[in-house]
């Protein structure tokens, strides 16, 4: 299981990094490899990138992005307007029975925290 906060590159660039230590739960890749993530029971097509320095990245298509900026409007404009002052969610990454099927959740709702 990963958990990743949602942040810029969730909503903007459609991706997030994959911590090495993790890359055994999507087969320790040597190249980019199609996969599908599904979320809120739809499936959503998506990428593992293997870049030259072996640091891994989960790329998703265009659906999934609108699907988090609709999930998440709230955290999608803060991310738009530059506000550093919210918590953003968390995505859970987990594998499934089927090996390039992964499953995806989220923690915590988006909150603005109040500075003095």
């Amino acid at each position: 299981m990963i958990r990743k906060k949602l942040d810029k590159s969730s909503f903007l660039h459609r991706g997030t990094a994959i911590p090495k230590a993790m890359a055994e739960m999507f087969g320790n890749p040597k190249e980019t490899k199609d996969v599908v993530i599904q979320a809120s029971g739809k499936l959503f097509e998506a990428k593992v990138k293997v870049f030259p320095n072996g640091r891994l990245q989960l790329i998703w298509k265009a659906e999934f992005a609108k699907f988090l900026q609709e999930k998440f409007p709230e955290a999608f404009e803060a991310i738009k307007s530059g506000n550093d002052d919210v918590e953003m969610p968390s995505m859970i990454i987990e594998p499934t029975e089927i090996k390039t099927v992964f499953g995806i959740s989220f923690t915590s709702q988006f909150r603005i925290q109040l500075t003095q």
